[in-house]
Order: C-alpha cells, then sequence, then structure tokens
C-alpha cells in the first residue's frame, strides 16, 4: 500500500484504468503542493508541436514540449537540472527545479545548446484545488513516490515510458497492473 504522501517534488502516478483522458497513465510532477492547492506538470506527454513554432523563434535549440496538463493552455513553463545558473528558479527537490527568468533560459540555451537535455518545457499545467488531490488519493486515483533528475532528464528509453517504469517499481500486483490495457473490457 503506498504511504507516500503529496508534497513539492514528488510525484502522482494514475490508476492504470483512470477514465480522464487528461491523465491516463500519466506520471505528474507536484512544483507546489500547500494549503492553496496544488500545481504540477505531466511529464510523460510529448506533444507534436514544436517549441520553435511555438514561440516564432528557430534560435532555440530545442524542439520537445510537453503537454503539462488541461489548465491554462496558451502558458508555456518549464523544467531544468541547472539551478541557480537561471534566475529565479524554484528548487523542487533531487535536482530538478521550476522556472525562473525565462529569458535568461532561452539565451542559456543559445549559449549552450549542449545542454538541451536539461531542459523541459509544458504546455498548460495540471491543478487542483484545496483537498482535491487528498481526495482523489484516497480514492485511489493515484499513486504517490519520489523521482530524480536522472529519471526526468537523462534517460535512455523514452520519457512515454516513465509511467510503466514507476508503476513496475512498486513490484507485486503493480507489475501487473503495468501491463494492463487501459480498457480490460477489450482484453
Amino acid at each position: 500500500m503506498n504511504k507516500l504522501r503529496p508534497r513539492t517534488g514528488r510525484v502522482l502516478l494514475s490508476d492504470p484504468f483512470l477514465k480522464d483522458p487528461n491523465f491516463a497513465r500519466t506520471v505528474v510532477l507536484l512544483t507546489n503542493h500547500s494549503e492553496e492547492g496544488t500545481i504540477g506538470f505531466v511529464l510523460n506527454q510529448p506533444m507534436k508541436i514544436k517549441l520553435r513554432n511555438l514561440t516564432n523563434d528557430d534560435t532555440v535549440p530545442l524542439d520537445t514540449i510537453f503537454q503539462g496538463g488541461p489548465v491554462e493552455l496558451n502558458t508555456l513553463h518549464f523544467l531544468h537540472t541547472l539551478g541557480r545558473a537561471i534566475p529565479d528558479s524554484h528548487e523542487l527537490g533531487n535536482g530538478i527545479f521550476w522556472g525562473g527568468d525565462y529569458s535568461e533560459a532561452m539565451q542559456f540555451l543559445r549559449r549552450n545548446p549542449d545542454l538541451v537535455d536539461h531542459f523541459h518545457f509544458y504546455l498548460g499545467y495540471s491543478g487542483w484545488s484545496v483537498g482535491q488531490l487528498e481526495e482523489e488519493i484516497e480514492q485511489d486515483a493515484w499513486l504517490v513516490t519520489d523521482i530524480d533528475a536522472y529519471q526526468v532528464f537523462h534517460r535512455k528509453q523514452p520519457i512515454t515510458e516513465l509511467w510503466k517504469e514507476l508503476v513496475e517499481s512498486f513490484g507485486g500486483d503493480y507489475r501487473f497492473l503495468s501491463k494492463a490495457p487501459i480498457d480490460p473490457s477489450l482484453n
């Protein structure tokens, strides 16, 4: 049984049979969990749109952008591993940082294109009102676990495999559940 509670820097793993298409088999990194509510980004849903197209900036050496969640899809956010090299970053723990000065981040990427793997950009975000996430966890919609920068940024496997890997790490029946079809009636 999962005993970890949600907190900033931890991730949520959606229940294998969650019907909400926004969160089916997702891993959500919590960037702010407080008495005011919760904000996070879906880590494992790359989009077809490219960052260059979104920003109309061909000088940025990074292309992949992720669907951060269903809220405010007109906003752009980023995670990185560069800490205070990006002014105004917020440390989430385990080598992961949220945001900072966007202009400085873009300048940093232009000067250091070999460090693009240290950034992920997200369109929109995921959010819960006060108590809502805890209620969903009590209803077994989410598992809570820890994650580190290596698992997010320096992966050998595609990021789309992250949910399966993390669910399998719970062992036992979770190994079976990680392989189950989204809709068991189709099996």
